[in-house]
């Protein structure tokens, strides 16, 4: 079991309702005129439990798609359970019974999601703190006081819609979740080849199960699925390539037409599997930003930065994330100014792990790298020629000195940092390797995000701040001194890193994307004493 998953459960699994001991709620509801004996949430209950409030079928489609989609994303035990045990009977709401079920499921969604907004991304994706407390509900939350009013006034499906997050991508995920369902019962075709890779023109023995299932995603209509299938292909030609190439864009792949081991596996993904990404995804849409007035959104498992300004995007490019061993945390920070031709003092970290044993193993890694070794952390700090140390001596934990390597056009960090003030030095920057962009996994660095374009980066966010680029031109020249200069800016954006690994896009295409930290899998039990840390503080006035 993933430990971020298991971790909801200690707050979530109380009774739903909160009256006091000597009210207990029977199975078939008469309503209560007096709500002064019920609680604000028993009061919302009792208005669920009752066959009136479902008469309108819009209220009780919206609850359906919500309790649906939070069962179907497998991240916690009960809401799975409660989804299933409402599919056993085909969500009927003709008996007491299971409009409690239904009553119950509901007011459990809603818990589940009002409690991520406390505690934002950590129950997902930062499990390991040591900083851990459990999450308190409040009896009279606004938002069971918004259902209380919705109850009400008959606004239940209005209710619903507000309190959903982009709610327009919700929707069009779920579109796409529907069509799924239809394809629930249908015998998935299976693509085994007797070779690794598949190439151009290279025989092919699967081609109508990759016509099948390219047919059955979307990617090819009938007609040209017919067309191909008359073709009685034994190989890999490059009409099924240009349509194979359509399938690996949607998902992240090297576009390039071959059938890899990643392309088999997508193609190989079942409905069900599908359906639980974008269940999963749908529930996420709640932790990330919808104010796109101006923003920076890195969207870690894409390998993909946006810039959005009045609501427009006005930059994206692509981007290279943290490795699995060393993640990029997904936080929300702010950046505040570009440093040009910055030095690079090297993390502890990555100093201890990476560089001293390479150093020890090679007695020219240092200056080949142009690495410096400074006797202390202070401005004026005398550099300490290498060989002066006996490196087969040095015990990479307790290395008394600091590294660093001065800028450059081979610095680590490029010629450009974005600084991005937090407690975990994680920032983005430029990168001396260029080719790396060109990879289909780019979850490569330690932890911080190098940015492609970052020279077209800087000018857009100068433009924006009201500076004239041109007036640091001479920064980013090669030739004389290299000055390492920070530039401050007006426009300080909010950089938000989500981790998104299914969505609909502009063209209204459903993309996925591998889960590169295996924060998708489902959960397999619960833990209800497991608690859940302290949110992430946010950088303050963002």
């Amino acid at each position: 079991m993933k430990p971020f998953l298991a971790a909801f459960a200690s707050i979530l699994l109380t009774p739903v309702v909160s009256a006091s001991p000597q009210h207990s709620f029977p199975s078939e509801w008469k309503m209560q005129t007096d709500a002064s004996t019920v609680s604000l949430r028993g009061e919302n209950y009792q208005k669920l439990m009752h066959y009136d409030t479902w008469l309108d079928n819009r209220h009780f489609e919206a609850a359906k798609q919500q309790i649906t989609m939070a069962g179907e994303s497998r991240v916690d035990q009960q809401l799975t359970h409660n989804w299933q045990q409402l599919q056993q009977v085909n969500f009927s709401l003709a008996s007491a019974e299971n409009r409690q079920l239904f009553a119950n499921a509901l007011l459990y969604v809603y818990r589940y999601k009002e409690s991520m907004k406390q505690v934002g991304v950590d129950w997902f994706f930062q499990p390991d703190s040591k900083k851990k407390q459990k999450v308190t509900l409040l009896e009279d939350s606004d938002q069971a006081k918004a259902l209380n009013q919705a109850l009400k006034l008959n606004q239940l499906a209005t209710f619903i819609e507000q309190q959903q997050s982009h709610f327009d991508q919700f929707q069009q995920m779920a579109a796409v979740k529907d069509h799924f369902n239809t394809l629930a019962d249908v015998s998935w075709p299976m693509v085994t080849e007797p070779v690794r890779v598949v190439r151009d023109n290279d025989p092919l023995q699967s081609a109508e199960q990759i016509i099948d299932i390219l047919t059955l995603l979307g990617d090819i209509s009938a007609e040209q699925a017919q067309q191909l299938k008359d073709l009685h292909l034994t190989y890999l030609s490059a009409e099924l390539q240009e349509h194979i190439r359509v399938f690996q864009r949607r998902h992240g792949l090297f576009v390039d037409g071959i059938i890899g081991p990643k392309t088999l596996a997508w193609l190989n993904a079942s409905i069900e599997k599908r359906q639980q990404l974008l269940a999963l995804n749908m529930l996420r849409l709640s932790l990330w930003p919808e104010d796109k007035k101006g923003i920076v959104v890195v969207n870690v498992p894409a390998f993909e930065m946006d810039v959005w300004v009045d609501e427009k995007r006005v930059f994206e490019t692509r981007v290279i994330v943290g490795r699995p061993s060393r993640q990029t945390p997904i936080f929300i920070t702010r950046l505040d100014s570009i440093v040009f031709n910055p030095g690079w003092n090297i993390p502890v970290t990555i100093m201890q792990e990476d560089i001293i044993p390479k150093a020890k193993r090679d007695e020219n890694y240092l200056p080949s790298k142009g690495y410096q070794v400074l006797q202390n952390w202070s401005a004026d700090s005398p550099v300490i020629p290498p060989q002066e140390i006996d490196w087969q001596a040095v015990n990479p934990k307790h290395f008394p000195y600091r590294m660093r390597q001065p800028p450059g056009n081979s610095n680590a960090l490029g010629r450009y940092k974005f600084n991005t003030p937090n407690d975990m030095a994680i920032y983005l920057h430029d990168t001396p390797g260029k080719s790396l962009f060109n990879r289909e996994n780019r979850s490569l660095s330690s932890g911080c995000v190098r940015v492609e374009h970052a020279g077209k980066f800087a000018e857009k966010l100068l433009t924006l701040s009201k500076k004239n680029p041109k007036d640091f031109e001479y920064l980013q020249k090669n030739e004389g001194e290299i000055k390492t200069k920070a530039i401050s800016l007006r426009l300080k954006l909010p950089v938000h890193m989500i981790y998104q690994t299914a969505w609909v896009d502009e063209t209204g295409n459903v993309n996925f994307r591998s889960d590169i930290y295996d924060f998708d899998q489902p959960v397999i039990e619960t833990d209800i004493r497991q608690t859940v840390r302290n949110s992430q503080k946010t950088v303050a006035n963002l």
